[in-house]
């Protein structure tokens, strides 16, 4: 009952017939089921412990995110890199360079075609696990009330625009793009267009971004 012709995608890359293909396609069967619709997931703030006898603890914050088809998905993407996205992030830098708190810190969004999560996760010994949550609050205090550097910034989006332009050239990401983008936006998006959104978002706009988000912050 989840399959149905409205979410299904066939697409190809590289060097073919495209007449060949177009039908091969048509004689294929999409009668698989009529769409099913589901309300779209509400956020709720909560905080959970599960005490466990473990020489590491393991930490999560989850944040209420933005649907892929939001207009500042490329804005939610580099703050996620500026946070814990590379060893040259914010909270990689304060937690393993700086304090020497954590082996690894990792921030990752999940953007769906209704809404999206924001997560921030990591783990450390017990007793350094107080002060990992004081350093990665205040090194989100430190983002909302000043914002991320320029040049954090212009590192993130290029890093993230480099990324985008080596996906080109893959065909496997290619037809994943392709198939994303039409399921989700009824349209291919060129990738000029994609580097132009990066190119679109500033420091005030991250700030405004994380600020939303971590109001809103469940610790796990």
């Amino acid at each position: 009952n989840t399959i149905s012709a409205d979410r299904l995608c066939i697409v190809a890359a590289g060097n073919f017939d495209q007449d060949a293909l177009r039908t091969l396609c048509e004689g294929i069967d999409l009668r698989v089921g009529e769409p099913k619709h589901t309300s779209t997931p509400v956020y709720t703030r909560c905080q959970a412990q599960l005490n466990i006898k473990a020489e590491q603890k393991h930490m999560a914050w989850v944040m209420p995110a933005i649907s892929c088809r939001h207009p500042q998905m490329a804005a939610y993407e580099i703050a996620n890199h500026i946070l814990a996205g590379g060893y040259d992030c914010r909270l990689y830098q304060v937690l393993r360079e700086q304090l020497g708190l954590v082996y690894s810190i990792d921030s990752r969004n999940a953007h769906y075609s209704d809404t999206g999560l924001w997560l921030i996760q990591t783990n450390t010994e017990q007793d350094n696990s107080q002060q990992t949550i004081d350093a990665v609050q205040q090194t989100l205090a430190e983002l909302i009330n000043n914002g991320p550097t320029q040049q954090e910034l212009d590192f993130a989006r290029q890093h993230l625009q480099s990324a985008l332009i080596i996906e080109a050239d893959d065909l496997d990401a290619r037809m994943d793009k392709m198939a994303e983008d039409t399921l989700y936006h009824g349209r291919i998006i060129s990738l000029e267009e994609q580097l132009d959104l990066y190119d679109q978002v500033t420091t005030d706009v991250i700030q405004s971004v994380i600020k939303a988000a971590w109001d809103q912050a469940s610790f796990f």
